[in-house]
């Protein structure tokens, strides 16, 4: 699965990256929509709400028939303007506290076991 992450933090990019693998980040909006313009499409857009153009990435992917069909779009942060109008149209909108969790649970990505937790032994009789 392809994924972009746009203004988003090196720790989540470095638990997204572990969970999934291929993952581009761009640190621009125009940088991201230059991404999301590539083949193949994305699966998953995460973008912060304080990338400075985020919501020009946004209307890109709108504006864009193929791209808002096939790309899912995931909105961090939900401290402005656009992170609550776009919560209210349906968009996946994620608070940045506990955001990896979150992101894992909406892909449908189990944690790993903890460290030291011993697996349940079944006893044949």
């Amino acid at each position: 699965m392809r994924l972009v992450l746009a203004g988003v933090s090196d720790r989540l990019a470095s638990q997204v990256r572990s969970w999934l693998g291929r993952m581009e980040r761009a640190s621009s909006a125009a940088q991201a929509i230059r991404m999301l313009r590539r083949a193949p499409a994305p699966r998953l857009l995460v973008v912060s709400e304080l990338l400075p153009g985020a919501g020009d990435v946004l209307a890109a992917v709108e504006a864009d028939g193929r791209l808002a069909r096939l790309v899912w779009v995931v909105v961090l942060g939900d401290r402005t303007t656009l992170s609550l109008a776009l919560r209210s149209r349906g968009v996946a909108v994620l608070p940045r506290r506990g955001a990896g969790s979150r992101l894992r649970r909406l892909l449908g990505i189990r944690a790993a076991p903890a460290l030291g937790a011993e697996r349940p032994t079944t006893r044949r009789e």
